[in-house]
């Protein structure tokens, strides 16, 4: 305990050691990105049940609207976006309205977000038969999202993290970030 009450003995680095955990945790979402897998079409797992339009297109957290599936008496979550994007949804709002309460048939991986949650990711959507989303397209949105993604928050971790290890070489701990 002492160590740790010396590492962060000034009031610049208990500053930026804050920084570096913020920063730290904020940057899950990048890891995310970075780390993302999309399976081939014959990994991925299917689910077949009535599409279900989510009331007023109200966005379920980060992700944005989710496309979800009625199988049996039960509900499930599809999301088609990283959770460091706002996004509009897997389908538009009035193809949302309009395959509302159909039958369809749904194509899905699961993936670790966040390090712990496990989120399924649409691969292919069909309804009444019909191909909506397919595999390819699915691919290529994430692929695209993937290649254009900012790694911004771990950037600022990494600032951050290296700020924190130049005051740890600092000789004079009753000096602050500024010199004086």
């Amino acid at each position: 305990m002492k160590l740790l009450l010396h590492l962060i003995n000034t009031r610049s680095k208990k500053t930026t050691l804050w920084l570096v955990a913020i920063f730290g945790l904020l940057s899950f979402g990048d890891y995310e990105v970075l780390t993302m897998r999309i399976p081939d079409f014959d990994q991925g797992k299917v689910s077949e049940g009535l599409l279900y339009e989510h009331f007023k297109g109200i966005p379920t957290g980060r992700t944005g609207p989710s496309l979800m599936l009625k199988v049996d008496k039960k509900i499930m979550k599809f999301s088609c976006n990283f959770t460091t994007q706002l996004n509009k949804g897997c389908i538009s709002k009035i193809d949302r309205h309009a395959y509302a309460n159909k039958p369809a048939k749904v194509w899905f991986y699961q993936e670790k977000i966040l390090g712990w949650k496990r989120v399924n990711k649409l691969l292919q959507l069909e309804v009444s038969g019909k191909l909506i989303l397919s595999y390819e397209q699915q691919k290529n949105r994430y692929l695209g999202e993937k290649n254009r993604h900012v790694y911004l928050m771990f950037t600022f971790f990494l600032i951050a993290f290296f700020v924190f290890l130049i005051l740890q070489l600092d000789d004079d701990p009753h000096r602050n970030i500024s010199g004086k």
